[in-house]
C-alpha cells in the first residue's frame, strides 16, 4: 500500500501528492496526483502525458493527450431494479490515490514487465445507492470500472458510453460471436447508427500519431460487451448476449481505451493485460507444466481423413520428425470408437505412441458437448489427466452470457488443477484471462486461415487484435487454395512471426514444409519472443513490418496488402552493433503467386536489403549471430 506524504490546497483547487513506492519497497519518480475543479477532477497518467477528467452530477468522463481530445465528455451509468442510473445525481467524493510499479515475470516474452500507474478510488452517492468508480491510468491507455459493496444485489443494463471524434479513422468488425469478421475501415464521423460492433474497436487519429482501442478487461459474474454506434462517433456498451441479469457485489469489467502514441508503443501495449486479476492459488505456483511450443495440425490437410485415427498417429511421427512439441487431434477423436470409453482406449494409443515420440496430445473438446456440466466435466478433466493429456483446445464458444464468461473462467482452474493447458477457439475477445489463469496459452478470436488468408486484413489486425495477446491464427497451411488464397508463401511465412502464441498450430503437413525446403524455417521458429519492433514504413492497412528477436537469433517479417507491388529497403539496424549475422532471406518470386527466392548472406546492424512484394505479398528473414 503507498502512503499519504502530504497535501497542498491552491485556492478553490486542490492537488492531491502522495509518495508512490513499488512493490518492492522503492519509491517510483511518479507521484499520484489529481486536480480538482468544483465537480470535476483531472486525473494524469505517470508521465503526465495522458489527461482523464471525472465530473460528478450526471457521471461522466473524458480524455485528452496534451490539447488532442481523445475521448470526448461521455456518460458512465449503471440501469438498476426499479429503473435507477447510478451515474445521475452522482455526488463524488475525494479520491483515495496511489501510484505503483509493479515488476512481474511476463510468460510470453520470458523477460519482466513492468506495470506502472496511477489508480483512483472515488467515493460515489447516487440516490438511495452508494458505491466506487475505480479510475486506472497508464501511460498508453486508461480504464474504469464500478465497485459495490458485497452484499449490494443489482438488475443490471449499463448506459455507458465512449464518444470519439469524428475525424478519427475506425476500424471496427460486426463479428459478435467469434470475432472472425473482415476488418472494416470508414471514417469515424461517417459510421452508421444502429450497428453493433465487437470489441476490439480502434481508431487512429489521422497526422496525429495517436492510435485508441475501446475493449475490456477482467470479466467476471457479468456478460461480455459490444458496442452499439450510435453514429458520428457515439457509441454505448450493448450487452449483446443477455437480458437482463443479477450481479451481487464485486465489480462490472474494466472498460478499456488504450490511448497509444506511436505503432511502436502500440504494439507493446500491455494495458488490457496489465488490469486483468493476477494468478493466485496453490495449483500455479509451481507451472513447469504449462510448456510453450509448436504443435502439428492434420485438420486442414486431405479433409476427408485428416480427423481419423491413423491420421492422427501419422501425425504423431511428423511432429517427431519437425522437432515440434504437441500434436492435436481434433474434433472427430469421438468417432474413434462406438462409445466415449472406446475413445478414450484409441487416445491412451496415441498418447503412448507419441510420447514414445516425446511428443505431447493435445485433445479437442466442444463447448456443447457436456463440459459446462460440472459433473461431466471434472470426469473429463480427471480421464485426459489419467491418459497424459497436455492440453485441452475447448471450441464452439460463441458466447458472452454471464454463464459462459464464468464458464471460461472455472474450465480454465479446473483444468490447471489436473494439469491441463488449454486454448479457447471460438471465443469471446481477449480480455486477460492468460494473466489470471497461466494455463490459458491462446484464444482464436481472428479471422485465421480458418477463414483463408486475407493479405489487407493481415496488414490492420497486428496493431488491433493482437493487443489482447496469443492469437490462434494456424498459419503456414499454403497447399490448401482456399487456405492460401491471394496472398503469397512469404506472406505465411510472415503470419508464422507476426501472428504471436504460446500454443503455435502450424497447419501445414510438416512432409510438404520440408517437400519445399521450408522446415529449416519453420522447425526451429520460437513461439516466444523476448523483444518486438515495429520498423519505419509500417502503416496501418498497407504494410506491417516486424522485427523480433529471441535469445540471439532476430526474425523479420512483412505484410504487404493487395494494392499493388511494393519495393522497399529493409535497414537491419535493429542488429546488434558490430555483430555479424547469417541472414537467410525468403522473398516473392514476382512472377508465381506459389514460389518463393532464398538467398543467404552475411550481414550486420549497419546493412541493409531492397525487397520486391507481390500484390499479397510478403517477405520473411531469420538473422543467426555468427
Amino acid at each position: 500500500m503507498m502512503r499519504e506524504t502530504g497535501r497542498l490546497l491552491l485556492g478553490i483547487q486542490a492537488r492531491a501528492r502522495f509518495a508512490a513506492y513499488s512493490v518492492f519497497g522503492r519509491k517510483t519518480d511518479c507521484a499520484a496526483e489529481f486536480i480538482k475543479n468544483r465537480d470535476s477532477y483531472i486525473l494524469k497518467s505517470p508521465d503526465g502525458t495522458l489527461e482523464v477528467t471525472v465530473s460528478g452530477g450526471k457521471l461522466t468522463y473524458s480524455a485528452a493527450v496534451g490539447k488532442t481530445p481523445v475521448i470526448e465528455p461521455s456518460e458512465i451509468g449503471l440501469l438498476v431494479q426499479g429503473g435507477v442510473n447510478l451515474g445521475e445525481d452522482a455526488v463524488l467524493g475525494e479520491p483515495k490515490t496511489d501510484s505503483r510499479e509493479e515488476i512481474r515475470r511476463d510468460p510470453d516474452t520470458e523477460t519482466d514487465i513492468t506495470d506502472r500507474h496511477i489508480n483512483y478510488i472515488f467515493p460515489v452517492r447516487s440516490k438511495k445507492f452508494r458505491y466506487s468508480l475505480e479510475v486506472r491510468i497508464w501511460n498508453d491507455g486508461f480504464g474504469f470500472r464500478l465497485l459495490f459493496d458485497k452484499n449490494t444485489g443489482l438488475l443490471v443494463a449499463e448506459p455507458t458510453q465512449f464518444n470519439v471524434p469524428g475525424d478519427t479513422v475506425c476500424r471496427y468488425q460486426t463479428d459478435l460471436k467469434k470475432m472472425q469478421g473482415k476488418t472494416l475501415t470508414k471514417k469515424t464521423s461517417a459510421l452508421p447508427s444502429g450497428e453493433i460492433f465487437s470489441c476490439m474497436t480502434a481508431f487512429e487519429f489521422p497526422e496525429k500519431d495517436i492510435y485508441t482501442m475501446i475493449t475490456e478487461s477482467d470479466i467476471e459474474n457479468y456478460p461480455g460487451m459490444a458496442l452499439r454506434s450510435l453514429g458520428a462517433g457515439k457509441f454505448k456498451v450493448e450487452l449483446w448476449d443477455t437480458d437482463k441479469f443479477f450481479i451481487k457485489g464485486g465489480k462490472t469489467p474494466w472498460r478499456i481505451i488504450t490511448v497509444c502514441r506511436s505503432l511502436e508503443e502500440l504494439v507493446r501495449c500491455r494495458v488490457i493485460t496489465h488490469s486483468a486479476a493476477p494468478s493466485s492459488g496453490k495449483i500455479y505456483e509451481n507451472t513447469e507444466w504449462i510448456r510453450p511450443g509448436k504443435s502439428a495440425w492434420s485438420y486442414f490437410i486431405d479433409e476427408e481423413h485428416s480427423r481419423r485415427f491413423e491420421k492422427i498417429m501419422e501425425f504423431n511421427a511428423l511432429a517427431e520428425q519437425a522437432g515440434y512439441e504437441y500434436n492435436l487431434a481434433d474434433s472427430g477423436w469421438r468417432d474413434w470408437a462406438r462409445t466415449e470409453r472406446g475413445a478414450f482406449k484409441k487416445v491412451k494409443e496415441l498418447v503412448d505412441d507419441a510420447e514414445n515420440r516425446s511428443v505431447g496430445i493435445w485433445l479437442w473438446q466442444s463447448a456443447m458437448d457436456r463440459v459446462w456440466f460440472a459433473p461431466y466435466r471434472r470426469r473429463f478433466f480427471k480421464n485426459c489427466q489419467r491418459l497424459g493429456i497436455k492440453g485441452i483446445k475447448l471450441d464452439h464458444i460463441e458466447s458472452e452470457t454471464q454463464f459462459m464468461t464464468e464458464f471460461y473462467r472455472r474450465f480454465a482452474l479446473e483444468a490447471a488443477e489436473h494439469k491441463l493447458m488449454v486454448i479457447y477457439h471460438n471465443p469471446q475477445k481477449p480480455t486477460g484471462l492468460r494473466r489470471t489463469f497461466p494455463n490459458v496459452m491462446s484464444m482464436e478470436a481472428i479471422r485465421g486461415l480458418q477463414c483463408k488468408a486475407d493479405a489487407d486484413n493481415d496488414t490492420i489486425l497486428p496493431f488491433t487484435r493482437m493487443l489482447g495477446g496469443n492469437a490462434d491464427y494456424t498459419p503456414l497451411c499454403f497447399s490448401v487454395p482456399r487456405c492460401l488464397n491471394e496472398v503469397s508463401i512469404c506472406h505465411m511465412l510472415a503470419s508464422a512471426i507476426i501472428y504471436n502464441s504460446a500454443f503455435f498450430t502450424v497447419s501445414e503437413d510438416p512432409s510438404i514444409l520440408k517437400a519445399h525446403g521450408l522446415d529449416s524455417f519453420v522447425s526451429p521458429l520460437p513461439v516466444i519472443w523476448n523483444e518486438t519492433h515495429v520498423l519505419p514504413g509500417s502503416k496501418i492497412g498497407e504494410l506491417a513490418i516486424f522485427a523480433r528477436r529471441s535469445a540471439d537469433t532476430w526474425y523479420l517479417a512483412v505484410f504487404n496488402g493487395s494494392q499493388g507491388e511494393k519495393n522497399i529497403n529493409l535497414p537491419f539496424s535493429f542488429l546488434s552493433g558490430g555483430k555479424k549475422y547469417e541472414a537467410e532471406l525468403y522473398t516473392d518470386d514476382l512472377a508465381d503467386q506459389r514460389g518463393f527466392n532464398r538467398v543467404k548472406i552475411c550481414v550486420t546492424g549497419a546493412d541493409s536489403s531492397d525487397i520486391a512484394m507481390r500484390p499479397s505479398g510478403g517477405f520473411a528473414a531469420v538473422f543467426r549471430e555468427v
